[in-house]
């Protein structure tokens, strides 16, 4: 299975305070898709060049155009895939990718299984001068991952919104759910490319935060706990939990652990999510959990919190980390949950070291 079974958010607060925390590609074609991972999981039906059938009906409603699965056909020396072209309420058009289907497999129903998801574009919103505007959307029309107000109607009702406000030679994005961006140069194209990746980034960072299964009944076979060794702990309704320096300043500890409530032997990692904008996979890198037992971040020793670079330890300071567990039958490749660092986090507020110490 694809996606998150489970997910905690973690806030560490300065001085006992647990006040409000700041926020709350497989193919180059711009602004419709882009790979988060593989799956394993989740058997459906399709019929090659006609419809995809998923188990369970109008969960096949539930995915992007621009998804991919792959023919369970016993036998077949390579994978075959198919991608989706267009959704519609119980069943998808899809097209063969790199194969030519038969006469019989246009009219026969094969077993599936999705292979690669598809995400809606992040809008970008460009304001600003001229020359600036121009820049920057040339920059973003160039990822996969943005667009820009305009270019794709899909993604003005869905998907993530930034904004890049230019003035002076300088550029500041807002819109994602992380703590504030320092402003950016620019003045040359290659400013505006950094931007983009900036903008990117960030895109990719929400389509990790907001990965979830269609199916809850599976999602709820696997949880995420987090129990206080050392400070302050103190759980909320909404499911979050603060956790507090010690009254000396000593750094808050916590066990974090993966439980497998299902019958069958899973493969997990767990993605640490800053609001710095940062994943990781450094806590549980991938492992197989028995069914009924539980993994333990970082082989049983504490986690370490911590405030980011940046970021002064006074009363009413804070950060905020979702650990969200993705599992699988077998191992995923971990690559596209850690994107590449971007320099727009490098320090100051937008400050990319791990909230969590390793």
């Amino acid at each position: 299975m694809w996606g998150h079974a489970g997910d905690e958010c973690v806030r560490r607060g300065a001085g006992g305070s647990d006040g409000p925390v700041a926020g709350g590609g497989k193919s180059p074609v711009p602004g419709r898709r882009s790979v988060a991972h593989r799956a394993q999981h989740g058997v459906g039906h399709t019929l090659l060049a006609v419809r995809v059938r998923m188990d369970g009906g109008g969960r096949a409603a539930r995915l992007e155009a621009g998804a991919e699965f792959t023919l369970l056909a016993p036998g077949v020396p390579r994978p075959r895939v198919v991608t989706v072209r267009e959704v519609r309420a119980e069943t998808s058009i899809v097209d063969p990718v790199a194969w030519q289907p038969t006469d019989k497999d246009t009219k026969t129903a094969h077993p599936v299984t999705p292979s690669a998801l598809a995400f809606p574009a992040a809008r970008v919103t460009v304001t600003g001068s001229a020359d600036d505007v121009r820049l920057v959307k040339e920059a973003v029309a160039a990822s996969s991952l943005l667009t820009t107000s305009g270019q794709d109607p899909a993604s003005a009702v869905r998907g993530l919104a930034l904004f890049v406000d230019t003035d002076g030679g300088w550029a500041r994005v807002s819109g994602g759910a992380g703590h504030p961006i320092t402003r950016l140069p620019l003045r040359t194209a290659a400013d505006a490319r950094h931007v983009a990746d900036c903008c990117a980034h960030i895109a990719h960072w929400h389509q990790l935060h907001d990965l979830t299964h269609p199916d809850s009944s599976l999602s709820s076979m696997v949880r995420v706990s987090v129990e206080p060794l050392v400070g302050g702990f103190k759980p909320r309704s909404t499911g979050d939990i603060v956790c507090s320096y010690t009254p000396d300043g000593g750094e808050p500890q916590v066990q974090v652990q993966i439980h497998n409530q299902s019958g069958n032997r899973l493969w997990c990692v767990l993605l640490n999510l800053t609001d710095s904008y940062a994943s990781s996979v450094h806590l549980f890198d991938g492992d197989f959990v028995g069914p009924g037992r539980a993994g333990t971040a970082r082989r049983g020793e504490p986690v370490w919190l911590r405030l980011p670079p940046g970021r002064e330890m006074v009363s009413g300071a804070a950060t905020r980390d979702v650990l969200k567990v993705v599992v699988a039958e077998n191992p995923l490749n971990t690559e596209p949950f850690r994107p590449p660092p971007c320099a727009a986090f490098d320090k100051g507020a937008a400050g990319h070291g791990r909230a969590i110490r390793q």
